[in-house]
C-alpha cells in the first residue's frame, strides 16, 4: 500500500508538472478502486482506435522490489523496460535513461545491452498488450531502506517527478516539435488522494484557460505490471 501511495503522488506530480508545461495530463484511472490490467490495456487501447496508435505512449512507474519482504535488501537504482523485439518505445526509452543518469547520480543505473539498446525487455502485460509505444520505469527499491527512505522524501519524488516531465517534453521536443497531450493513470488509492488527483487536473485546466489538443497522448500506469 506504502509503494502504491508513494508512486500516486509521484504520478499527481509528473501530471500537474507537464499541465504548467502546456501538455494536456490526466488520470487513466481515475476510480478509487482497483482497475484490472485488462481494464487498463482496453482503456488504453481505446484511445489508440480514437485518436490513432501512433498519437499514444504509455508510461508505467513503478517503486522497484526484491526478496520476500522478511528484511531489508541491498539492492538499489533504477530501470526502464520495453516489450521484446524492436518497437518504437526502443526510440524513447533513450531520453529515459539520460535523464536518470542527471537524476540519480548517486544511484545504479541498471542497463542492458544485450539486444544492442540500454533498456530492459520483459512480457509485463500491460506494456506488451497495449497498442502504442509502452515503457515500464523503476524507480528505486521499496524493499531497500535507502530506497524507501528516498521515495518518501521530497526531495528523492521531485527528481522522479523532475525525471519524467523532463524525459517527456524532451522526447516530444526532438521528436516532433510541438506540444502532445499526456494522461496517467494510477493503482488503487485512498478516496483523498483519489480527489486530490481528480481535483488537481481539474484546478490546472480551469487556471490555465484549458488544454490544447496537440494530438499525442502519453498514458501512464502505476504499480501493476
Amino acid at each position: 500500500m506504502e509503494a502504491i501511495l508513494s508512486n500516486t503522488a509521484i504520478a499527481i506530480g509528473i501530471m500537474i508538472g507537464l499541465c504548467f508545461l502546456g501538455y494536456d495530463a490526466e488520470l487513466l484511472v481515475p476510480e478509487i478502486e482497483d482497475i484490472s490490467l485488462s481494464e487498463r490495456v482496453k482503456r488504453v487501447n481505446k484511445i489508440c482506435d480514437e485518436v490513432g496508435k501512433e498519437k499514444v505512449i504509455l508510461i508505467s512507474v513503478h517503486s522497484n522490489a526484491m526478496g520476500n519482504g522478511s528484511k531489508w535488501e541491498k539492492a538499489t537504482g533504477w530501470e526502464a523496460y520495453t516489450s521484446f523485439g524492436k518497437t518504437e518505445s526502443d526510440n524513447i526509452v533513450p531520453y529515459f535513461y539520460d535523464k536518470a543518469e542527471k537524476y540519480f547520480q548517486d544511484k545504479k543505473i541498471r542497463y542492458d545491452w544485450g539486444d544492442e539498446d540500454c533498456d530492459k525487455e520483459e512480457s509485463f502485460y500491460i506494456i506488451k498488450k497495449t497498442k502504442c509505444p509502452a515503457i515500464l520505469t523503476e524507480n528505486e527499491f521499496m524493499t531497500t531502506k535507502s530506497g524507501v527512505e528516498f521515495l518518501e522524501s521530497e526531495e528523492g519524488r521531485k527528481k522522479i517527478c523532475d525525471l519524467h516531465v523532463e524525459t517527456i517534453k524532451r522526447y516530444i521536443k526532438m521528436e516532433y516539435g510541438e506540444k502532445r497531450i499526456v494522461f496517467f493513470s494510477r493503482p488503487k488509492i485512498g478516496k483523498v488522494i483519489g480527489r486530490v488527483a481528480f481535483c488537481g487536473k481539474k484546478f490546472v485546466k480551469n487556471q490555465l484557460g484549458g488544454y490544447k489538443h496537440y494530438g499525442k497522448k502519453v498514458l501512464l500506469s502505476l504499480q501493476r505490471r
